[in-house]
């Protein structure tokens, strides 16, 4: 199939969508779809003899969103909360065999998509990825760099990640972030039913551990290692950085100011 485009990216003016565009800019040759704020947005990044702008695509619209597929050989979805705004994309690019990367770190968007579409991507022979984003890029590399320090057949048996947010005072929560973080903790119980329909059907099997489980992770409790208090890091981090931990036990801290 004959494509426009080697990369797309969907949501290019928002909040997180501007600051990929801005990337792109500087990395690769971007295709952008969306309509009015992209043309003042390629003209504010002087790029509008880089950036193609394509108008139309609304995820309300799934024949919009399919052409949008069809047209690219990688897509980004940067389009979000992902619960609400993302299963029509990933729908579409399953079945267009595009593949497909999001900034979604919402435990059970992830998981769901996986097994709803894990086997169509295969047989399409494209690639899906969640969670391309801050959510586990950093601590997945960091995570890759400790196992690789042990000579095979050696592996670690534990992985500990230590996440430090720095904001000025009265920064703010993005909107879709929060939201997804509401539903998110509003939903635990339906992730839970998830993961064992998944398990069931042999999808998202939990590894095989290669050493005894550390302790719980609890909080908040002081780590003299870092010199912070320190909160179990509440998302999907732990579940996504276990591919990439030879089957360590993966814990992932968020350390915060005790006043």
């Amino acid at each position: 199939m004959s494509r426009e485009s080697d990369v797309t990216i969907f949501g290019a003016t928002g909040f997180t969508g501007q600051r990929v565009v801005a990337e792109a800019v500087r990395s690769l040759p971007s295709n952008i779809r969306s309509a009015g704020k992209l043309q003042a947005l390629a003209q504010q990044l002087e790029a509008t003899a880089r950036l193609q702008v394509l108008g139309g695509v609304n995820v309300h619209d799934a024949g919009s969103v399919a052409a949008m597929a069809q047209s690219t050989r990688l897509l980004l979805n940067c389009v979000g909360p992902f619960r609400h705004w993302g299963e029509g994309v990933v729908k579409a690019c399953a079945e267009a065999s595009t593949n497909y990367l999001d900034i979604c770190g919402e435990p059970e968007f992830i998981e769901r998509m996986e097994l709803r579409y894990s086997a169509a991507a295969a047989v399409a022979g494209c690639l899906m990825a969640s969670a391309a984003g801050f959510d586990s890029v950093p601590a997945d590399m960091g995570v890759l760099f400790a196992a690789r320090a042990f000579q095979p057949p050696a592996v670690p048996a534990a992985v500990e990640a230590v996440i430090s947010v720095q904001a000025p005072k009265g920064t703010k929560i993005h909107y879709a972030t929060w939201e997804a973080a509401v539903h998110g903790i509003s939903s635990v119980a339906a992730l839970h039913q998830l993961r064992r329909e998944a398990m069931a059907v042999g999808v998202n099997k939990p590894p095989q551990l290669v050493g005894p489980r550390p302790k719980a992770a609890e909080g908040p409790a002081y780590d003299a290692r870092v010199g912070r208090y320190t909160l179990p890091f509440p998302g999907q981090l732990s579940m996504l950085l276990l591919p990439s931990s030879h089957n360590a036990v993966v814990t992932c801290w968020l350390p915060f100011p005790m006043c």
